[in-house]
């Protein structure tokens, strides 16, 4: 069998006033071959992943995905109290998020990057982004 699935993390939830941080993980499951109705009467149903232990609640940050070893890469972004620059790792597999802490100084506090998994060399690049609400722009490479 064959499964695909979307993931959908909410970010910022705009209001009248005020806005607010979401920071639940969900994952759409699609069965692509053989789809069976599930008990809820759908082939396509929503799982909510774990929460627990994991990131705070942010928006504007980067993700990156390493389908080989079933894991989602999270980097900085932006909350309440500022611009973050902590890594994140979820594991598909074992529905787990972990703090990745880097060997050398870890790139600038940042939102708005990009961010991209190389699976040939196993590592995460990330360009660019932003630093503070002025906008400053940056021209830097990370792995």
């Amino acid at each position: 069998m064959t499964f695909a699935m979307l993931l959908v993390v909410p970010g910022v939830s705009y209001g009248e006033i005020f806005w607010s941080l979401r920071c639940d993980l969900m994952v759409h499951s699609v069965l692509i071959l053989n789809a069976t109705p599930t008990p809820s009467g759908s082939c396509l149903d929503w799982q909510k992943l774990c929460t627990q232990c994991g990131p705070n609640a942010r928006y504007e940050q980067s993700w990156a995905l390493d389908s080989t070893d079933e894991k989602i890469y999270m980097f900085g972004g932006s909350d309440i109290n500022g611009t973050l620059n902590d890594m994140w790792v979820f594991d598909l597999a074992s529905d787990q998020w972990t703090q990745e802490f880097p060997a050398n100084t870890p790139p600038s506090a940042r939102y708005q990057q990009a961010m991209v998994y190389d699976p040939v060399k196993k590592k995460v690049f990330m360009f660019g982004g932003k630093t503070d609400r002025k906008s400053t722009r940056l021209n830097s490479s990370h792995t």
